[in-house]
């Protein structure tokens, strides 16, 4: 199966997200992506995730409970770049959703 995407994206399979010092307290959640450029030049890229809180229906709420840094970074031609990043979040069902720009 092939799956298009732009030419800047997240790399497939390479968003890692894991929950350190989980407690009732609040965690702290680490983010490591790989964003790919597939493109024949050097691109500035974005990346923007936040979690959301998810309801008894598995909907997430309108507004995030907690957002990363948004992260940049230049990502060489054919090449990928790999960004980190954690937050503070208490404790919930969330959804983490990524976007780059």
């Amino acid at each position: 199966m092939k799956i298009k995407t732009s030419p800047v994206h997240v790399a497939r399979w390479g968003t890692y997200i894991t929950a350190k010092e989980v407690s009732k307290s609040p965690a702290t959640i680490e983010l490591k992506v790989t964003i790919d450029n597939d493109s024949k030049t050097e691109k500035a890229a974005e990346l923007v995730t936040e979690i959301f809180e998810l309801d008894p229906k598995g909907e997430k709420a309108v507004k995030p409970v907690a957002k990363f840094q948004v992260l940049q970074t230049t990502v060489a031609a054919n090449e990928s770049a790999k960004v980190e990043s954690s937050v503070r979040v208490k404790g919930s069902k969330s959804k983490i959703e990524r976007t780059v720009r």
